[in-house]
């Protein structure tokens, strides 16, 4: 029985694949850990100084960041908004980055291709007067 037993433990021994497995996949792109801050910044209110409020944006992982989601918070003042955001598909593991805005009270959320250190604008978070604008300004294929 041990000789036609070894033969077979060897054989399925063999047939291991070297593709990557989704756990080496998610070490190799590990993403941040759910509820860290992977991005922010903040600016005064120049029209409000007397109750000294900021506008400011928060980029945050979430549970479903090794796929390229993330949550944006952004705060006018006591206003709060919102909203989740999906980076490119095929760019699950390119880093969100914040940067200011042309505008005034805008920051422009976006990433560096892997080797590439340009910055490529993808979402735009702007607000004026307590209102607050989320939206994608480009595509990426």
């Amino acid at each position: 029985m041990i000789k036609y037993l070894l033969p077979v433990l060897l054989l399925a021994g063999a047939c291991n694949s070297s593709a990557p497995t989704d756990t080496e996949t998610a070490t190799k792109h590990k993403a941040p850990a759910t509820g860290t801050i992977v991005a922010a910044d903040s600016m005064d209110i120049v029209e409000d100084k007397l109750n000294g409020h900021v506008f400011s944006v928060s980029v945050i992982a979430t549970d479903s960041s090794i796929n390229g989601t993330y949550d944006v918070e952004a705060i006018w003042g006591n206003n709060l908004a919102n909203s989740t955001i999906r980076l490119p598909h095929g760019g699950e593991h390119f880093k969100p980055l914040l940067r200011k805005g042309d505008s005034a009270y805008t920051y422009i959320l976006g990433f560096h291709f892997d080797t590439d250190t340009i910055f490529h604008d993808y979402y735009q978070i702007s607000a004026a007067r307590g209102q607050i604008m989320m939206k994608y300004i480009k595509a990426y294929q």
